[in-house]
């Protein structure tokens, strides 16, 4: 018979942990910043009220899987991780209820438009946020915007390794 709450949270204050003279790491192990191919594990919606302009505002993380054994290895996790964070232009009408209605045209959702580019969905066709898991693409990995983040931010997304290398830098004369 199982435990009651009670009994167990009493067992795990009660109990005395050991690491023998051993200190903890503060020190989170994140993705280098490399080219590597990474699955789509998940994607979520993220709304906000932008104070400063009186509108609502939404972001799309979308969550790799690095699948790089080499990764794995190097950061000793099981599970490496990265994140791409795209920031959703949306109608200024838009009352923060419901999903989010794009906006389109010149110069807005880039970041959007680059990841469908990546998952060869750009061109025009109706989509889902639930298909693109799953996918596998390729990304460049970077330092996180946010030190405390748990998660190498993803810089670029592509469909193949080139669409995500660094360009090569062109002496000037």
């Amino acid at each position: 018979m199982a435990q009651s709450f009670r009994d167990t949270l009493d067992e795990f204050l009660d109990q005395t942990v050991d690491f023998t003279g051993e200190i903890l790491s503060t020190k989170l192990e994140l993705v280098p910043e490399c080219e590597t191919k990474g699955t789509i594990i998940a994607v979520t919606l993220r709304k906000y009220f932008n104070e400063d302009e009186g509108e609502w505002r939404a972001n799309v993380v979308v969550m790799f899987l690095c699948t790089d054994p080499k990764i794995r290895e190097e950061t000793e996790l099981e599970e490496p991780k990265a994140q791409l964070t795209i920031r959703l232009d949306t109608m200024k009408s838009w009352d923060g209820n419901g999903n989010p209605p794009l906006e389109r045209g010149k110069n807005k959702n880039i970041g959007l438009a680059r990841l469908l580019e990546a998952l060869q969905m750009n061109d025009g066709r109706k989509w889902k946020w639930s298909q693109f898991l799953h996918e596998v693409l390729w990304i460049r990995t970077a330092k996180p915007y946010n030190e405390q983040s748990s998660y190498a931010d993803v810089a670029m997304v592509g469909n193949k390794e080139d669409d995500v290398k660094r360009p090569t830098r062109t002496a000037r004369r």
